[in-house]
């Protein structure tokens, strides 16, 4: 059985006694930031979504995508493998955004490679 050691008379940190047990206040301070490679390293990215989150959850998740010649990403699907969650929160946010990047035309019909995002609590 562990017992406190804190001297309850101390008064020490107990929040705030005006402030709401419902506040947002830690409302979307989790964001992500894409890392490309993986087999897309040479190819531009015009456009890199923007990765939000309000869970104050932190990992990384990779996802796999595959571009067409026209630079839109037409698969993206999460990978174990670099992955360091397994939240379906994050990989879902994860994947729904990895569909929204826009990479530079290439002569190749398809191209596939990873994007990691890395959620930090902030």
């Amino acid at each position: 059985m562990f017992k406190s050691k804190g001297n309850k008379s101390s008064g020490g940190t107990r929040g705030d006694p005006l402030g709401s047990r419902d506040s947002d206040i830690l409302e979307g301070i989790t964001k992500g930031k894409g890392r490309v490679g993986d087999g897309l390293d040479a190819r531009g990215v015009m456009y890199e979504p923007a990765f939000e989150d309000s869970s104050q959850k932190s990992g990384t998740v990779v996802v796999r995508i595959c571009i067409n010649d026209q630079g839109k990403v037409i698969s993206a699907r999460y990978t174990q493998k670099g992955s360091t969650t397994t939240d379906s929160e994050l990989i879902n946010i994860a994947v729904s955004n990895s569909k929204k990047y826009r990479f530079s035309p290439s002569q190749l019909p398809e191209q596939c490679g990873t994007v990691s995002i890395t959620f930090i609590v902030r």
